[in-house]
């Protein structure tokens, strides 16, 4: 088939191409296939046929394996056009980027040059109608949506008309809320100009107050607690000095009269024994109170054989 359309020399031209044909058979084959697998369906091998079973299967798998392979092939030979259409497709674009890239450069420095004079345009408007100069930068209002161009310059400047005028309102709320108390009214608005969040600011007034009065409290009980620690350490010194201050009872003397003598036997001996012997002696000297000095020069041991 081929395009005869009229075409300028910068469109795609085809020349000739074919598309859907491919006749094969199908039919015959499947017939075929059909009579072929008959024989083999409801088959038992016996232990003796298994080199038949290897034999058969192989068979059937080499067919199955044939026929993809011709697929295949078939999906390369028709594709092969198609492919290297692709490639030359692909050369032509590349052409047209590596220009098209040159051009889309220097359109987004204008498009980006644009925005920039846009945006002084807007901190100017900013500065001549913002409610302080010096405490709220217009980076701090500025939204980057209002550089699209489908923001006009009435939309952006009431916009910001807007932030200044609700800035203003909420600035003179605080200070309507706050006029008896300067040191929450400075806190408040420090907060509200970092934030603009009026709502925010009051409930961080909030939360400031109730933490500061649960430190205070936290305080008082450590205060308390240690105003006891040092009242008890004080009673104890107290206690203590009074102690070292009285004075002292006499110790009456012990005479000759009030002691007892005993006679203390002195026996050096050689002692023989087993290791329960000598833990049941031991025992028995310390429960009589006997006093047992051993002589570590003479001290040994040897092994003797018993009859079982």
């Amino acid at each position: 088939m081929s395009e005869n359309n009229a075409a300028t020399p910068m469109e795609i031209q085809i020349y000739e191409k074919r598309i859907g044909l491919l006749k094969w058979n199908f039919e015959e084959l499947n017939k075929a296939l059909d009579a072929n697998l008959a024989k083999y369906k409801g088959v038992v091998y016996s232990a003796d046929q298994i080199v038949l079973a290897k034999k058969d299967r192989a068979a059937l798998n080499g067919f199955k394996k044939a026929v993809n392979d011709r697929k295949i092939q078939l999906k390369k030979e028709f594709c092969a056009p198609y492919d290297e259409f692709a490639d030359q497709v692909k050369q032509l674009i590349g052409k047209v980027d590596e220009v098209s890239s040159e051009i889309d450069a220097q359109v987004k420095a204008f498009e980006e040059a644009e925005k920039e004079a846009k945006r002084k345009e807007m901190e100017r408007f900013w500065f001549d109608i913002k409610p302080d100069k010096e405490l709220i930068p217009f980076e701090q209002i500025f939204d980057q949506k209002w550089l699209n161009k489908s923001v006009s310059t009435k939309q952006w400047q009431q916009a910001l008309t807007d932030i200044a005028a609700k800035v203003r309102d909420e600035l003179h709320m605080i200070a309507v809320d706050t006029i008896s108390d300067n040191a929450k009214m400075q806190w408040m608005i420090k907060e509200y100009l970092r934030t603009l969040d009026y709502k925010g600011t009051r409930d961080a007034w909030d939360r400031k107050v109730e933490q500061e009065a649960r430190q205070a409290e936290l305080e008082a009980r450590l205060k308390e607690q240690q105003a006891i620690r040092e009242a008890e350490l004080a009673e104890q010194k107290k206690r203590l000095q009074e102690a070292q201050n009285a004075p002292q009872e006499a110790v009456p003397e012990l005479t000759a009269e009030q002691f007892e003598t005993e006679t203390i036997y002195v026996r050096d001996f050689h002692v023989e024994l087993t290791r329960d012997q000598m833990i049941a002696l031991d025992r028995f000297l310390k429960e009589n109170g006997i006093r047992i000095t051993v002589n570590q020069e003479t001290k040994s041991s040897y092994e003797r054989r018993i009859q079982k």
